[in-house]
């Protein structure tokens, strides 16, 4: 009964929480602009525990070339797929091959005047790096039991809803959130996990170019559908809380979930246009795709946040690239 008690007690606070919030947000002409954001404060808000998603939507695939790391068992994702060809699972990471292009990226709508970008080829990631796979990479370097790695904080672990943990000397995933996104992963902590599996962060224009579709672009709001509730967890939908990965609709290229569930770090500082002149801070860190506590406006393909790298949050992640 006191664990019933408690579970509603924060729920209704975290619901009053989210009902009162909006979030100021610098543009890129430098004005101020009020969005409703929905995003629980991780100093004024408690988070809710995880937990499965309910419906598995049937599985069926699309086509494309990818890349296989790691010498785990497979996380296969469980929702909706297109076609897709899959050379062998034996691997944890799943690499989606991207054909470079140039875009109109950004939107008016966001603040951010469309503008011509272009990038070469890459592969980036099927789905947000996983609790499992970050505890993988934990274990192989080291990281000690407070989370810190050659004097860095790589990730968050004295939050009580952080979601890997350190026993008996390794670090693995909590029981049933092995394949939920990690969270609490500053930017150091993402960026680390990408050099040591070879790769890298991807800069913001990949992002934004492969959260679109490509070359396979048909123009969505969001990443696969310009219905939220197809591809995205956001505040409507998600219980206030994250999901496992790749449970939703992917988009046009086969990646789930860059809209919604976790935001992800990108390489790039983050930067801004005052008086007609652009400036780069040196302090924030660019960050993607919104999250399970924004609303649907703010996990739009063209949505940018940021935070200082040495931050962790409970709704930020981060995928890889190669």
């Amino acid at each position: 009964m006191k664990k019933i008690f408690k579970k509603t007690a924060v729920s209704i606070f975290i619901v009053l929480a989210l009902y009162s919030c909006k979030t100021t947000q610098k543009t890129q002409h430098g004005d101020n602009k009020k969005i409703d954001s929905t995003l629980v404060s991780v100093d004024s808000v408690f988070r809710v525990n995880q937990i499965l998603n309910d419906s598995i939507k049937k599985l069926s695939e699309q086509k494309q070339d990818i890349t296989i790391l790691s010498k785990q068992d497979s996380i296969e994702p469980t929702g909706v797929k297109e076609e897709k060809t899959v050379s062998e699972i034996v691997g944890d990471v799943v690499l989606i091959s991207i054909k470079g292009g140039s875009f109109m990226m950004g939107s008016e709508d966001y603040g951010n005047t469309p503008h011509k970008e272009t990038v070469l080829d890459f592969q980036i990631g099927e789905t947000e790096i996983t609790n499992a796979q970050y505890a993988l990479f934990m274990n192989s370097v080291s990281v000690n039991s407070d989370g810190k790695h050659n004097g860095k904080k790589l990730i968050n672990v004295s939050d009580h809803f952080v979601q890997v943990e350190y026993k008996n000397g390794q670090w693995k995933s909590k029981a049933g959130f092995e394949n939920y996104p990690v969270i609490f992963v500053t930017w150091y902590g993402a960026d680390e996990y990408c050099k040591w599996a070879g790769g890298r962060l991807p800069t913001e224009k990949e992002w934004e170019y492969a959260a679109r579709g490509g070359q396979n672009s048909k123009g969505f709001l969001l990443s696969g559908s310009n219905n939220p509730n197809e591809v995205a967890w956001f505040v409507d939908n998600s219980k206030l809380e994250t999901h496992k990965a790749g449970m939703k609709k992917s988009n046009e290229l086969g990646l789930y979930d860059m809209s919604g569930n976790v935001a992800e770090w990108c390489s790039d500082w983050y930067s801004f246009t005052d008086n007609g002149i652009k400036k780069t801070s040196q302090t924030s860190k660019i960050l993607r795709g919104g999250c399970w506590a924004f609303n649907s406006y703010r996990c739009r393909v063209y949505a940018c946040d940021f935070n200082m790298p040495e931050n962790s949050n409970f709704n930020t992640g981060f995928r890889l690239v190669k």
